[in-house]
């Protein structure tokens, strides 16, 4: 199966949803795959898809809950980028390090998604 970039090795949320994101990858998870095709990464075999697969989910549900606990503490936009890649329980070796650029603007992309729903919901 080619997945593009639905799979990579870090999952990548700018100018997407995070929600459809994970839904996409356990929808994936739950196909017999001999191997898989990820965007900007190596060709997973059937051992590797599973793991890789659950990692990718488990990174999008910890950036979701460590950028809303930091919002809820007050913590400035520049504030999150200290969460680390590693602490979300991925690599930053992958694509010669980019992987880390792809994760910052993930926590970016949050951060402002979270906002401006929190603006929305004050002026209803």
């Amino acid at each position: 199966m080619v997945a593009s970039d639905t799979v990579m090795p870090v999952p990548y949320v700018v100018g997407g949803d995070l929600d459809d994101m994970i839904q996409s990858l356990t929808l994936i998870k739950q196909k017999n795959l001999e191997n898989l095709v990820q965007g900007h990464g190596e060709v997973l075999l059937r051992g590797e898809i599973e793991d890789t697969l659950a990692a990718g989910i488990n990174y999008l549900k910890t950036i979701d809950r460590l950028v809303r606990e930091r919002i809820a503490r007050g913590v400035p936009r520049t504030g999150i980028l200290d969460i680390t890649i590693e602490e979300c329980g991925l690599s930053r070796i992958p694509l010669g390090g980019l992987v880390q650029k792809l994760h910052q603007a993930n926590l970016l992309t949050l951060y402002d998604a979270y906002r401006s729903e929190m603006k929305a919901r004050r002026t209803t």
